[in-house]
């Protein structure tokens, strides 16, 4: 998967045992399960449509409610994001769904905000769509008056599209990305996940923009890569004490820095790519990739393995012991190729 406008020269690297200290992000940083649509997609679209809120609770049914003063969904439970059901045809924007729009094979939902709690699940479905390759989730901050509330998001619970056949799944919030204690990705294809704030499509000259309510960029076309060229505060994705496993083809591609650290129980914050998977593991941040003492990134099952830093890639070992160093690993019997821009970093046992 390439990227646009990555902001260095790629260079032959030297080891080195030395120091880097990454700053560390709690999972808690941002929000409970908060789930708001910005008006941007679904059948109500335009300011009537934002601060639309998935609410959870009592059942696991799809319930909208209008109240604005809301500071949460609440409830637990799964919380279902339909793309379909309630289908009526915009001769110039697509499809519109209860939340989504879809544009040829591809669904597209836009939120104000999108945190999901422990032991919650953020359902995306597609009731009545037909068939759907891509499943495109942006996170704008747009409350509905040309205001932007910029809120990173949290995932503590549980992302699922397996509801919408072999879809790949998108999600990109330019405010930061958290994935924390409780944290599941159950998608049927690859995880493309970043906190760039604009999506290109293959061959039409098309994006898709979190600073834009222009929905006819909805493209039918498919999505190429994530654009940072127009990101004005870049945001960090963390993962914080949490495995998160990835199917082959996936990419995590952070607009600032890509942190993988303990959480405050000590527990290790890993990426690993599933089982029976194909396809390649993208792994890049704009800046710093710190992988922490204890933390790791896997690739097994997977085709080209690439982990790319702008700045400094750093594995870490801050007791100096073997049991607790950061380890970056492929076992994929294929290419595996690391880069940074200025320094790769290994932290080794008594450094």
């Amino acid at each position: 998967m390439s990227h646009t406008n990555l902001p260095f020269i790629q260079k032959t690297l030297v080891l080195a045992i030395s120091a880097i200290l990454a700053s560390s992000v709690t999972s808690d940083a941002y929000a409970n399960t908060n789930i708001v649509m910005d008006g941007n997609t679904g059948s109500l679209t335009g300011n009537g449509g934002a601060n639309h809120f998935i609410d959870g609770s009592n059942t696991n049914a799809l319930t909208i409610t209008t109240d604005h003063n809301a500071g949460n969904s609440s409830g637990t439970g799964t919380f279902t994001i339909d793309g379909g059901n309630q289908l009526t045809n915009d001769p110039i924007n697509g499809i519109h769904g209860t939340h989504g729009d879809l544009q040829g094979s591809n669904l597209f939902f836009s939120f104000q905000k999108f945190s999901i709690d422990s032991g919650d699940t953020a359902s995306f479905q597609c009731t009545d769509c037909g068939i759907v390759t891509n499943v495109i989730s942006q996170v704008t901050g747009w409350n509905g008056l040309n205001n932007l509330l910029l809120a990173g998001s949290t995932i503590n619970g549980t992302i699922d599209s397996m509801a919408i056949g072999n879809a790949a799944f998108w999600f990109f919030n330019p405010a930061g990305i958290i994935f924390g204690a409780g944290a599941v990705i159950n998608v049927p294809a690859a995880f493309h996940v970043s906190t760039a704030n604009t999506l290109n499509f293959t061959g039409l000259n098309k994006s898709w923009s979190t600073s834009s309510t222009d929905t006819s960029s909805l493209s039918t076309a498919s999505p190429s890569a994530f654009d940072f060229t127009t990101n004005l505060t870049p945001a960090n994705i963390t993962i914080d004490g949490v495995t998160i496993t990835l199917n082959g083809g996936s990419e995590v591609a952070s607009a600032n820095d890509l942190i993988i650290t303990k959480d405050a129980n000590s527990v290790a914050g890993a990426i690993i790519t599933a089982t029976n998977t194909t396809g390649d593991l993208t792994i890049t941040a704009q800046k710093n990739i710190s992988v922490d003492s204890g933390s790791s990134i896997t690739a097994e099952n997977t085709g080209k393995f690439s982990i790319t830093a702008g700045s400094a890639l750093t594995v870490g070992n801050s007791s100096g012991t073997a049991n607790d160093a950061g380890v970056i690993k492929a076992t994929n019997g294929n290419i595996f190729e690391a880069l940074a821009g200025t320094d790769l970093t290994v932290q080794g046992i008594g450094s």
